[in-house]
């Protein structure tokens, strides 16, 4: 994987032999304001972008921002939207914090009607794996 951007924040990775686009969300994520939040989703949707990659894998194992109802569906119209029809799988590996899980999981839900695939997974390995099998 190369890695195409990092901060305190996120770390984004690519990988163009098996089409994959990677974004890590840090545990400093709990100092970012609303909008350090919508600044850095705009990021990752800039590098999908680029980068047109058939999976994507969110790691939000440490993502610790609370998604506000206004900020979910700001990233919703500005982020989502935008990036719809990207991805064929998208694997989202989740923290078992209640709180920090549901705010991810909120949030994709504005993303199900797209025609793609999505599965939330506790472990890279798996995640990686389900993206990566064939139908």
């Amino acid at each position: 994987m190369e890695q195409v951007f990092r901060n305190d924040y996120l770390n984004i990775q690519v990988d163009q032999q098996n089409s994959i686009f990677y974004w890590e969300w840090s545990k400093e994520t709990y100092r970012m304001s609303e909008d350090d939040f919508l600044k850095f989703s705009n990021k990752i949707l800039d590098f999908v972008l680029q980068n047109q990659c058939k999976y994507g894998i969110e790691n939000a194992i440490n993502f610790r921002f609370i998604i506000s109802p206004d900020i979910q569906k700001l990233i919703a119209q500005q982020v989502i939207e935008k990036g719809r029809g990207r991805f064929k799988k998208l694997a989202h590996i989740v923290s078992s914090d209640f709180v920090s899980k549901l705010s991810v999981e909120q949030l994709w839900k504005e993303y199900e009607r797209y025609n793609f695939q999505e599965k939330y997974f506790s472990d890279a390995a798996e995640a990686r794996a389900w993206v990566l099998e064939e139908n």
